[in-house]
């Protein structure tokens, strides 16, 4: 259509004038952009809110309830707490059908799962605190790249709660339960599951170095709901 309206025809070109003034107008056109694959829903997550039973899509984790404005982080931390425990569930399965050593690497991925889904609620809290306390955007992208990997360990979790809000966590058996499942994380994703040293000093267990670290099912369902337990209190504590 371009080059019908400039009368290019199908050279592109055309020439203007002639003698010693003549213009050579000429079009190339650009490349279409190639079509992309379509995406699939794998990653999207569905949540119900409970207050006035909206049924809708998010991604990432949902704060406030697309219709009545609701607080709804706790129902989708619970959504996303329900998969890795369906995951668990079905543990035995897949132990009988493609062998023990499938189904100990499932524990391990779903403890990696607990771990992350702990560190992605902080930072969401955490943001929301800051956000709440009036801290200007540049700031709160300084003090998070400060933070690190901070949340995937829990004392340097409480640590930079009391640093950060001035919040001091109540010591109760609940901290311990999960510093200590979240220490085996760290032989299962930098050493193939053998207990090493760091280990051993960190979470100060009687195992021996060496030894492939041990989880079974009943302890990632306490360590997900110690997660959740864990996440409601630094919640309420931040954001009161």
């Amino acid at each position: 259509m371009f080059q019908n309206s400039l009368g290019l025809g199908a050279s592109g070109k055309r020439k203007v004038g002639g003698g010693l003034l003549s213009i050579e107008v000429s079009f190339t056109p650009g490349a279409l952009p190639a079509a992309r694959r379509p995406l699939e829903d794998e990653v999207r997550r569905d949540v119900v809110c409970p207050h006035c039973g909206l049924d809708q899509t998010v991604f990432g984790l949902a704060t406030w309830c697309a219709d009545c404005g609701q607080d709804i982080f706790m129902t989708h931390l619970a959504a996303e707490l329900a998969v890795t425990n369906a995951m668990v569930d079905d543990i035995d399965r897949r132990g009988r059908d493609l062998g023990k050593r499938v189904a100990a690497k499932d524990l391990e991925n779903c403890l990696e799962d607990a771990v992350s889904i702990f560190e992605a609620a902080l930072r969401a809290i955490v943001k929301r605190g800051f956000d709440d306390r009036g801290i200007a955007k540049d700031e709160v992208d300084t003090r998070f790249k400060k933070l690190g990997n901070a949340f995937q360990s829990i004392p340097r979790t409480r640590q930079q709660l009391t640093d950060l809000f001035g919040i001091t966590l109540e010591d109760v058996p609940l901290w311990i339960e999960l510093n200590q499942a979240f220490e085996k994380r760290h032989p299962i994703a930098h050493n193939l599951g053998v207990i090493d040293r760091k280990y051993l000093e960190r979470a100060q267990q009687a195992e021996r170095e060496g030894r492939e670290v041990r989880i079974t099912s009943q302890e990632i369902g306490t360590v997900l709901a110690n997660v959740s337990q864990a996440v409601q209190l630094i919640r309420t504590a931040l954001l009161k």
